[in-house]
C-alpha cells in the first residue's frame, strides 16, 4: 500500500487512465529493503504508462509457492517477441512509435537487479489479444514463510465478491 500511496502522488507523465490494485489472498512476510521495493515498482508502473498509453494498469500482488508475486499488466501493443529476451538488458528500450518517450533503458534492469538481489527473479511477456492484450512485467520476492495458493474455489469462498470477480484491496 505504501508503494501505491507513493506513486499515486508521484508525478508521470502521461497520466493513467485506470488504476487498479489486487492483493489475492493472504500475503507473507518478505524481508526487503522497503526504498528499493518502491523504486522498482515505480519503475514497473512508470513502463505501463509510457509504453501502454492511457490504457487501464493493474497491479497484483499475490503468494505464489514460496514467493510474493508483485506484477504490473497494461493493455498496450505488448512486448515483441524479439524485444521479450532484451527488455531487461541495461540501456535497452522497447520500440514504441512516439520517439518523445522519455527514458534511458535503465528501469526494468533496475527492477531485474533489485529482485535478484532479494533473492528473486522478474520476468516480462506479452498477454495475447483473446485475453485482451497488452503487457505484464513483474517480480517475485522469496516469502519468509510458505503459503500455497489457494484455488479457484477457496478464493471464491472467502470473498464477498460474485465467483470470478476480483476484490479490490488497499492493504499490502
Amino acid at each position: 500500500k505504501k508503494v501505491w500511496e507513493k506513486y499515486a502522488q508521484a508525478r508521470i507523465e502521461g497520466g493513467l487512465a485506470q488504476r487498479l490494485l489486487e492483493v489475492e489472498g493472504p500475503i507473507p512476510p518478505v524481508m526487503l529493503d522497503e526504498q528499493a521495493i518502491v523504486l522498482a515498482v515505480v519503475n514497473l508502473l512508470d513502463n505501463a504508462v509510457k509504453y501502454g498509453g492511457h490504457t487501464p494498469i493493474t497491479v497484483t500482488i499475490e503468494p505464489v509457492r514460496d514467493f510474493v508475486q508483485v506484477r504490473v499488466r497494461d493493455r498496450g501493443p505488448g512486448i515483441p517477441r524479439d524485444a521479450e529476451k532484451r527488455i531487461f538488458d541495461r540501456f535497452y528500450r522497447g520500440p514504441r512509435d512516439d520517439q518523445d518517450t522519455r527514458g534511458s533503458g535503465i528501469g526494468l534492469a533496475l527492477v531485474k537487479q533489485i529482485a535478484v538481489s532479494h533473492g528473486g527473479r522478474a520476468w516480462a511477456r506479452s498477454v495475447p489479444d483473446e485475453d485482451g492484450g497488452g503487457a505484464v512485467v513483474g517480480f517475485a520476492l522469496p516469502a519468509l514463510e510458505a503459503t500455497p495458493a489457494p484455488s479457484p474455489e477457496e478464493r471464491a469462498e472467502a470473498s464477498d465478491e460474485p465467483e470470478g470477480a476480483r476484490a479490490s484491496a488497499t492493504r499490502a
